[in-house]
């Protein structure tokens, strides 16, 4: 071999940071391409940088897999293009983020396609991986709705903002927030702030704009108390709740997406829930398990009541009967001869692959005594905010173990 040839082990990402600008760069096979992927307008600062990479270091923190490795970044509203050659060699990833597409070199070493795998611990097995590895050009991003929303509704094409018009369809942020919100039916806007925009509420409230202008969000402030303090909350339109239906690829099918605003009074307790379930949902995945879906009280609500509502002129004993079967088919418990439903369900997959469940509970300080000790025997995990200090008194003295919420 010439001396003037010698064998490159760097990535294909580490190489192309090192080259002259004025070199062509070259396809690389079925993967995301190597070219200027990142729109100028939309050129990441640094704040954004330092998030996505937080965002990573925590989803690598236990060497996961790399199926698991993608299911924790969608969750953190980050999408991951893969480059891979036609050999079927992963050569390289780009990071969709808050409408930034960011190259893993951009990042650093540790943040390659190579770098996640000797300096993260990323656990890459080609003949496990690669199919999931290829979804992520053909299926970029999971939560696409690039047609239904301007063509198959009623609002024209040209009337939405030209971030939800392009090739690509809503931008990761949109999707991300449409997605959280759909599945919680209500969201403060302060929490998705702080869980999917990192403390950026500038970039948030532009894209809740653009959502909100393309009739896909809705927005409301809520009372929280008598005393003039609000909450901003956000909402699915019915054209939001259908683009998210439409585009829901690869999740659980028994997801529920909810729209609009129900119940004001308790609009702030329901908004809570999300940050309830952000909790719960860091403790599931330290521990290796994977979040699958959330089903509102509303919906288990509707599994269990709708069977009772049949029975209810059957004679005492059958009707008992059928309460405990339908209690057993929905895996609820039964307290005082009552079914008790939780506010939250959590299903997950636990590190060794079974499919569990967690019921959760968020206490207020409207809960009454024997509300509470219901709950607790019904065996809910709790969770109370940390400013009803007389709620926190009450859980005490109940003897019940209670997550707070700050």
């Amino acid at each position: 071999m010439s001396r003037d040839f010698e064998l490159d082990g760097r990535d294909f990402e580490e190489r192309e940071a090192s080259e002259p600008e004025s070199r062509m760069r070259l396809s690389q096979g079925r993967g995301g391409g190597s070219g200027n992927d990142e729109n100028p307008r939309l050129k990441p600062d640094d704040a954004i940088l330092a998030v996505v990479r937080g965002i990573i270091d925590d989803a690598t923190e236990d060497h996961p897999t790399v199926p698991e490795f993608m299911d924790r970044l969608e969750r953190r509203g980050v999408h991951a293009v893969a480059s891979v050659q036609s050999s079927g060699r992963w050569n390289g990833i780009v990071y969709e983020y808050a409408g930034a597409r960011i190259k893993g070199s951009h990042l650093g070493r540790a943040y390659t396609a190579k770098g996640l795998q000797q300096r993260r611990g990323l656990r890459y097995d080609p003949a496990r991986d690669d199919d999931r590895l290829a979804q992520t050009v053909s299926h970029a991003p999971p939560f696409r709705p690039p047609e239904s929303v301007p063509r198959d509704l009623d609002q024209p094409a040209r009337d939405l903002p030209s971030r939800v018009r392009d090739s690509t369809g809503l931008s990761p942020a949109h999707r991300a927030v449409l997605w959280d919100v759909g599945r919680f039916r209500t969201v403060a806007v302060t929490d998705l702030e702080r869980t999917r925009y990192g403390g950026r509420s500038r970039l948030l409230q532009r894209d809740l704009n653009e959502l909100i202008k393309g009739g896909l969000l809705e927005r409301r402030t809520a009372p929280v108390n008598g005393r003039g303090k609000t909450l901003i909350v956000v909402a699915l339109t019915r054209r939001g709740q259908n683009a998210v239906k439409r585009s829901a690829h690869g999740t659980d099918a028994s997801q529920a997406i909810y729209s609009g605003f129900v119940k004001p009074r308790e609009i702030v307790h329901d908004a809570a829930l999300y940050r309830m379930f952000q909790a719960e949902a860091a403790r599931i995945e330290k521990d290796g398990g994977t979040v699958r879906s959330v089903v509102l009280d509303y919906e288990l609500k509707k599994r269990a009541y709708s069977p009772l509502a049949k029975a209810r002129d059957l004679p005492p004993a059958e009707f008992a009967d059928r309460q405990r079967s339908v209690a057993q088919e929905n895996d609820l418990p039964l307290v005082d001869g009552r079914l008790v439903l939780p506010d939250l369900r959590i299903e997950y997959q636990s590190r060794d692959g079974q499919e569990q469940h967690v019921d959760l509970e968020l206490a207020t300080r409207n809960y009454r005594s024997q509300h509470l000790r219901a709950k607790a025997a019904a065996g809910f995990r709790m969770y109370a905010d940390a400013s009803s200090g007389a709620l926190a008194s009450a859980l005490d003295d109940h003897d019940l173990i209670a997550e707070i919420l700050r």
